[in-house]
């Protein structure tokens, strides 16, 4: 995650999702859908969409892009007034509302043409006081919002915008959220389109139903920052169906919705930290999107976001954020050891006369296989070992079979979901007599960062010998892992050696129990 966010990384971020949409047009007008150029068709609302971000930046008005595209805008518009999404097909709002907001810097230059598409969503309003895609069609959230955006960019306010605003207003869920529709429950993308409309008039930011909207969107961000009902994946945004398809767009719209309402909390920062992180670091917008008009609508949000915040005053809540994720990380670190601890001591730890590798005797085991073997354990067991490995370079995990297997493998999957998957491996006792005849199986490559695991560690001689195979592949052992250590010389052992050795319990904290 990107640990500074300022006016320079968003500008990075604009710039970027500028020349990205430069690129994409073809001929005069912009493409919704097929990533291919070649393969695309150009479309009304996806141009008129491209022309409003493109507005929004400080770099464009006199651009032959945005005039060519108007030009062609212009020449497609129907003969009521309102335009279609595509080169053919019946006028839309959708479409005519994306339009007006990109012809709305010119509108001394396009006077007739924006009239004409005022009047027809005059006259294609609901009687209820919303908007559908056309007259008569069901009045849904996010078309009445964007015809409010509309009548916003001409600075119009009629009758009409009172009735509309008066709709949303009514059709607020008791959570502060709106849905699509009437019937649709609470989502970011529609409360967000609510709130950017509600919001044109800057006398309303103290309103109860905006609070009441705002603080739906607070408790809809994720603690990377994202705002969504379910946690950001890239894997979803392909997607073409259901809620997926607008997944991305809830963080930029949450953006400027926050922004317009004048919050400079913590709760915006991390959403423009987690959108600077996204474009910056791991190029989304290039690499992720089937949809082209992702970047307008981005782009959109954050131009205009940016004319309302100074993101450099946020500069403050980057340690804040560090010292919070530091807290929590370790708040969760200590739930989980007291956890493992539990199922220890329910399901491994045995009392009676034993007999332990090293051939010493004891009045008490930890029969680790049936924690390191166990789904809620094995998953706790990874998590704790990721979190004591969170500050270092690891390529790969491993130890002498059969204890570190499942340790390792569980490391391994685990770390999956992280910036630094790990590979695992195993030492076997003995050289295999068939096959590869290797002493070490699994992904271990030479002049790799190893941690060696083990479940139990008494003396240290079995982590001694899985590091002395290690070492002769040409590897660095940077350190060893146990979940118990019987305090019998391991430790000393590994530490006159030089090795960082960590367990997650001592027999100490057993103590009460096996004497």
């Amino acid at each position: 995650m990107a640990n500074t966010t300022n006016n320079d990384s968003i500008n990075e971020v604009i710039n970027k999702l500028k020349n990205e949409i430069i690129k994409l047009q073809k001929s005069s007008g912009w493409y919704p859908f097929a990533i291919s150029k070649e393969k695309s068709i150009a479309g009304v609302w996806a141009t008129g969409q491209a022309v409003a971000a493109l507005n929004q930046t400080n770099t464009i008005p006199n651009s032959k892009e945005v005039y060519s595209a108007i030009k062609w805008l212009i020449s497609h518009q129907s003969r009521d007034g309102g335009w279609s999404a595509m080169l053919q097909g019946d006028t839309s709002v959708e479409s005519t509302t994306w339009i007006v907001m990109g012809l709305s810097k010119f509108k001394s230059e396009y006077h007739e043409p924006l009239v004409k598409a005022i009047k027809w969503l005059i006259n294609n309003q609901n009687n209820d006081g919303g908007w559908g895609s056309w007259k008569s069609d069901t009045s849904r959230v996010v078309t009445t919002s964007l015809a409010l955006n509309a009548f916003s960019s001409l600075e119009r306010n009629a009758q009409e915008v009172d009735r509309a605003i008066k709709w949303l207003k009514k059709n607020q869920r008791e959570d502060g959220g709106w849905g699509f529709g009437f019937d649709d429950q609470s989502n970011v993308v529609a409360t967000s389109y609510a709130l950017i409309a509600l919001l044109n008039d800057e006398k309303d930011k103290k309103a109860e139903y905006v609070q009441n909207g705002i603080e739906f969107l607070r408790q809809h961000q994720h603690k990377d920052g994202f705002f969504g009902e379910e946690p950001f994946t890239d894997e979803s945004i392909g997607r073409e169906t259901g809620i997926s398809r607008w997944q991305y767009f809830n963080t930029p719209l949450s953006i400027l919705a926050l922004a317009m309402s004048g919050s400079t909390d913590i709760t915006l920062y991390k959403g423009i930290r987690w959108l600077v992180d996204k474009h910056v670091e791991n190029n989304l917008a290039s690499s992720a999107l089937s949809f082209p008009y992702h970047r307008y609508i981005t782009l959109y949000c954050i131009a205009k976001a940016s004319q309302l915040v100074n993101f450099t005053r946020f500069q403050v809540y980057s340690d804040m954020i560090a010292d919070l994720e530091g807290e929590e990380l370790e708040a969760q670190f200590l739930a989980k050891k007291r956890a493992l601890k539990r199922l220890i001591i329910e399901n491994a730890l045995l009392l009676g006369d034993f007999e332990l590798a090293s051939q010493r005797k004891s009045n008490y085991y930890f029969d680790m296989k049936r924690i390191t073997q166990d789904p809620e354990a094995s998953e706790i067991i990874a998590d704790i070992s990721l979190y004591l490995l969170k500050d270092k370079n690891i390529d790969s995990v491993g130890g002498l079979e059969i204890g570190a297997v499942p340790i390792a493998t569980a490391i391994s999957m685990r770390s999956r979901a992280t910036k630094n998957p790990i590979t695992a491996f195993f030492v076997r006792d003995q050289r295999k007599d068939h096959g590869t005849k290797r002493r070490i199986d699994g992904i271990l490559k030479k002049n790799s960062n190893v941690i060696i695991v083990d479940d139990v560690t008494t003396t240290g001689s079995s982590v001694l010998a899985a590091i002395y195979e290690v070492e002769r592949e040409g590897c660095n052992i940077k350190g060893v892992f146990t979940i118990v250590d019987r305090c019998e010389g391991a430790s000393e052992a590994l530490r006159e050696k030089g090795y960082d050795f960590k367990s997650m319990f001592a027999i100490n904290d057993f103590e009460d129990l096996i004497h």
